[in-house]
């Protein structure tokens, strides 16, 4: 955290200034949230300024540091996973296809999952496991959609947050699934999805599978 420090502190005098502009000439106190985000990391600064009737023209204006893990335990809905260091993920059972997917995890203020590590893989797969025999409706159970794609041009895969696979960290096709992916089988398999043996699969877009919704908690 101390690489946001010198940002913190420039926000901080930004913060009192509006601060003390919002409450000048007036009795009392105001608060201003603001969340500050750099390098991966995140905190939430809620800066108070109060007004001291009793000597005149005296400001008091402080910065509580409330820790990111906090917000998010208050972020996570009952449905999604919170894990500390990878992130926010909820494993849709009922399955979609990858269009309706995307929509329903925008809907929840989140995106179709972007794997960016392996810890990341790992966390998915057990989600995916351990809750495999609840997925109804979709092609199988060994797979769920993710926020991945090349239906722009066959080869180049792209995220749902418009960056190139290879700029997330993580591109583990599957070796052994379906003697390996990705095949394009038919020549039309678009879209990405995590198997339950690990790395990724192509699939077809408009056929339905269980999906990973994810919230982004850095920036």
């Amino acid at each position: 955290m101390a690489h946001l420090s010198a940002c913190v502190s420039t926000l901080l005098v930004a913060a009192c200034l509006f601060q003390i502009a919002s409450i000048s000439g007036s009795v009392g106190s105001t608060e201003l949230r603001v969340r500050v985000c750099s390098h991966n990391k995140s905190i939430s600064l809620k800066v108070t300024s109060t007004r001291d009737q009793s000597v005149e023209g005296a400001l008091d204006c402080r910065c509580n540091v409330e820790p990111l893990e906090n917000s998010l335990k208050n972020l996570a809905k009952s449905d999604y996973q919170y894990t500390p260091e990878v992130g926010l993920h909820k494993l849709h059972l009922a399955a979609a296809n990858w269009n309706d997917a995307r929509k329903m995890c925008m809907d929840e203020g989140g995106h179709l999952a972007i794997v960016n590590s392996v810890a990341e893989e790992m966390v998915l797969l057990e989600m995916l496991k351990s809750n495999a025999e609840g997925i109804r409706g979709g092609q199988n159970k060994e797979e769920a959609l993710l926020g991945i794609h090349d239906l722009f041009a066959e080869g180049e895969w792209w995220t749902v947050s418009g960056e190139p696979l290879r700029a997330t960290g993580y591109v583990n096709w599957s070796r052994s699934y379906w003697d390996g992916q990705p095949d394009n089988y038919l020549g039309n398999q678009n879209c990405g999805a995590l198997v339950d043996v690990g790395g990724m699969d192509d699939v077809f877009c408009h056929d339905k599978f269980a999906f990973f919704c994810e919230i982004p908690v850095t920036c």
